[in-house]
């Protein structure tokens, strides 16, 4: 039988052994958080270092892109990669908002294969446009899809003004559930009769339209014969006349104006 001597020492080692054990663990994972202390490591310190490695993955983007992108990536649930090299972009129903705007930016900016961008179901505003595609004049963006997002009035219609001229190549553009109203289609309007702009389709249903962006609308359809594709459906404060001047500005060109079910 073991004498109480022995029982003490066999406990004292016992312990010996578990703060060696503890010790190590607490090194090992000290060790593997690069030198920082896992305990008391915050949330937000633990997801900007691991932005660093995964910024240190794209030695062809500046560094602040790249984390910029990393972020995005993280949010949007993306690979890295397929953000910066593809050519279609489905980050549709992520919430991005006006936080994410500079992130965003720094996409179009990087992304210079970039054709098709999703951003429809979010919560992006008039702010949020102009800070993501401020200077994006190279941007090869063909499509944009701006549905359901937070676009009200004058303010979101010149936003959009300014996406139009600042990308040359945009060919399509979606702004179906935005309450642009007669102000913002007014604006819009300008963009569409200018001369640079190079839409083709474009789907302004269930904006808010009334018989005074209507007009500014039928404006821009007869300065611009290249448009073969709009949607005005779901405007139903539009008078009857409004909608005749719409199809005057039409005229017998080919392609789709589509106003609902009175057209």
């Amino acid at each position: 039988m073991q004498s109480a001597e022995d029982h003490s020492w066999l406990l004292a080692a016992q312990m010996v052994l578990f703060l060696i054990g503890c010790t190590g663990l607490y090194v090992f994972v000290y060790w593997q958080n690069g030198g920082r202390s896992a305990f008391r490591e915050s949330k937000e310190e633990k997801e900007a270092r691991w932005r660093l490695v995964f910024a240190a993955g794209l030695p062809e983007v500046e560094r602040s892109d790249a984390m910029l992108l990393s972020s995005l990536a993280q949010k949007c649930d993306k690979a890295l990669r397929r953000l910066i090299e593809s050519e279609d972009l489905d980050l549709s129903h992520q919430q991005l908002d006006l936080s994410h705007a500079e992130a965003l930016a720094a996409l179009v900016r990087c992304n210079t294969a970039l054709g098709s961008l999703d951003l429809a179901h979010n919560a992006l505003d008039a702010a949020s446009l102009k800070a993501i595609f401020d200077g994006v004049a190279a941007s090869n963006l063909q499509s944009l899809d701006l549905s359901g997002n937070a676009l009200y009035g004058g303010e979101a219609g010149e936003a959009l003004r300014s996406l139009v001229l600042c990308c040359p190549r945009l060919s399509r553009l979606v702004v179906t559930n935005n309450s642009l109203g007669d102000d913002g289609v007014r604006e819009l309007s300008r963009a569409l009769s200018n001369s640079a702009c190079a839409l083709t389709k474009v789907s302004l249903a269930r904006t808010g339209l009334g018989d005074g962006g209507a007009y500014a609308l039928s404006a821009a359809l007869e300065a611009n014969k290249s448009l073969t594709s709009v949607s005005i459906w779901g405007n139903d404060s539009m008078s009857a006349s409004a909608r005749a001047a719409l199809h005057r500005a039409w005229g017998s060109r080919k392609g789709t104006l589509y106003l609902g079910e009175e057209d």
